[in-house]
């Protein structure tokens, strides 16, 4: 049995660096971790694009601090 926690590592101009983490429940160590870059994009142009101020404002409550 594992916790998976997620949050949100860094919010750039046009990017966001995601965190994820299973903890094993017998050992209570990390089992894996993960780190993903998402790019806000444009779907007709496929560029990217600055993020956006009101899903900036939702992704920064899921920001790690510390």
């Amino acid at each position: 049995v594992y916790t998976h926690l997620s949050g949100i590592r860094a919010i750039g101009a046009k990017t966001q660096t995601m965190a994820h983490l299973l903890i094993s429940h017998r050992t209570g160590r990390a089992a894996a971790s993960a780190t993903a870059v998402g790019v806000a994009m444009d779907l007709v142009t496929r560029k990217a694009v600055p993020i956006a101020p009101e899903r900036r404002a939702r992704l920064e409550r899921f920001l790690l601090r510390g």
